[in-house]
């Protein structure tokens, strides 16, 4: 099995199998990591971008969305198979 690795965009930002994995500090100093899926409406064809996961930390995001791509609903380039 090929392993995977995170890349570092910039501080809080990686790029994990195309998905963007944002790290959010709030002010009560909780740290939780958004994932960022992209996805195309089939009616318009218009591509967004979606936060609709959060974990608690960079490696429970990576697993997520490890799932994610062996169920189905995400590929490497970081788009929902799911049509809305």
């Amino acid at each position: 099995m090929k392993k995977h690795s995170a890349k570092k965009i910039h501080s809080g930002t990686y790029i994990y199998r195309g998905h963007e994995i944002v790290k959010i500090d709030i002010y009560s100093g909780r740290i939780f990591w958004n994932i960022v899926t992209k996805e195309v409406c089939k009616h318009t064809g218009i591509e967004s971008q979606c936060c609709d996961c959060a974990t608690n930390t960079l490696a429970d995001a990576k697993d997520m969305i490890d799932g994610m791509i062996e169920d189905g609903h995400s590929n490497d380039a970081g788009y929902s198979l799911i049509q809305y």
